[in-house]
């Protein structure tokens, strides 16, 4: 297979080799080192000879123009076919010495690092906690995503126990959605079973403990009631539940929120390792931080409407720490008079804004793909200087917003 066929950059400067190839897929072949800090996707090095003119520690650099879920297929698809090419072309012999190995590049600077470290310089009471769930906080999260759990945890967490009818009592019409909510989260461990022991004649509460066997057993003991003489065995065993240290955990500061925005952000091509969470400094508190295509984002999670109140607050923390994009992501709405706040704070751009979790997802890989484009367009003017070969044509226009 013949390795693909070229267009040489009109420039002085020979030492740029550009392919321009099908869908969003693009090379250069560079060996100025220097180049390597503006562009690209995966590099391989290539050994002397490996085409006629290219020189010893040269580059191919390959990349995509736009986010993709098949970004990576597509430089994976290209690396093998590049290999395949070389080693169709070479003598075996050659060729097999070959190291064929890519590597990534990292292509923007680490602010949100740097962010942390002038913070903690200024000796403020700063703290911050690094970001850590498996997945089965995942799948916690995503039960409490549903608005039926959330009221169901926060009622177990108020009352401290509750007997199932209780739980479902007045759901009305959402009777069968709140039933089904129960069992879906009696198959977890967010919920402890426990069983309360009640006098027959007054309905007083006279015990509870999760083995139901110690009520009907005694455990040898002849228990009975102080105001009926009855014995426990004899008397009403009701079977409810209680929040046990994981559901605490998970809903305490709305915890599940974090997680599920934070899985969704790594689903999105965010590493985990670019974003701290709870960061707090003298009070106030900002839910994720993110340092992503050479911007800080900072994310203000709320299990509720957002307000007017929250607004001036979260509009200062946007300029404490310095971030490109401010989002909210409420289960709720956004009031009227917090969008006024925002308009007439005005500012060069205002908030992303996300009402319902079930328009995250969407929303988020917008506005990454638009920060993308927007840094490939900065990122490729830079090689555009050196090699005189004008790659931002190839990609589609789009605003600094």
């Amino acid at each position: 297979m013949p390795v693909p066929s070229s267009r040489r950059a009109n420039a002085p400067d020979p030492q740029v080799e550009v392919f321009a190839l099908e869908g969003n897929l693009f090379c250069a072949m560079t060996y100025p080192s220097a180049l390597l800090n503006y562009i690209g996707a995966r590099r391989i090095r290539l050994a002397p000879g490996i085409m006629r003119g290219f020189p010893e520690g040269g580059v191919l650099i390959a990349g995509v123009t736009a986010i993709e879920n098949s970004a990576k297929a597509e430089v994976e698809r290209f690396a093998s076919l590049f290999e395949g090419a070389i080693k169709a072309s070479m003598d075996g012999r050659r060729s097999r010495h070959i190291d064929f190995s890519w590597e990534s590049m990292d292509l923007f600077s680490s602010r949100r690092g740097n962010l942390v470290t002038k913070i903690e310089a200024e000796d403020s009471g700063f703290k911050f906690t690094t970001p850590e769930f498996d997945q089965a906080k995942v799948g916690y999260a995503e039960l409490f995503s549903r608005r039926s759990v959330r009221e169901l945890i926060r009622e177990l967490s108020e009352s401290g126990f509750a007997r199932e009818q209780e739980l479902l009592s007045k759901r009305g019409a959402k009777h069968d959605e709140f039933q089904k909510a129960i069992d879906d989260i009696r198959r977890t461990e967010l919920l402890s079973t426990e069983y309360l022991l009640q006098c027959r004649k007054t309905s007083s509460q006279l015990l509870k403990t999760s083995r139901k066997d110690d009520i009907s057993s005694g455990n040898g003991i002849d228990l009975r009631c102080a105001s009926c003489n009855r014995p426990f065995s004899d008397e009403l065993i009701a079977e409810g539940y209680s929040l046990n240290k994981i559901g605490k955990e998970m809903l305490n500061g709305s915890h599940w929120m974090t997680v599920w925005v934070s899985n969704l952000l790594v689903k999105l091509g965010v590493p985990l390792s670019s974003t701290y969470w709870n960061i707090e400094e003298s009070s106030e508190e900002v839910d994720i931080v993110a340092d992503y295509i050479d911007r800080v984002w900072i994310f203000e999670l709320k299990d509720r409407d957002f307000g007017a109140g929250d607004a001036y607050p979260f509009n200062y923390r946007k300029a404490r720490y310095s971030a490109d994009k401010a989002v909210i992501v409420t289960t709720g709405k956004v009031s009227a008079d917090a969008r006024r706040v925002f308009s007439e704070l005005g500012g060069p751009t205002g908030p992303i804004i996300i009402e319902g979790l079930e328009h995250a997802e969407n929303i988020l890989k917008y506005e990454f793909e638009r920060a993308s484009l927007v840094q490939e367009r900065r990122l490729l003017s830079l090689l555009a200087a050196v090699s005189g070969y004008e790659f931002s044509a190839m990609l589609p226009q789009v605003s600094e917003g």
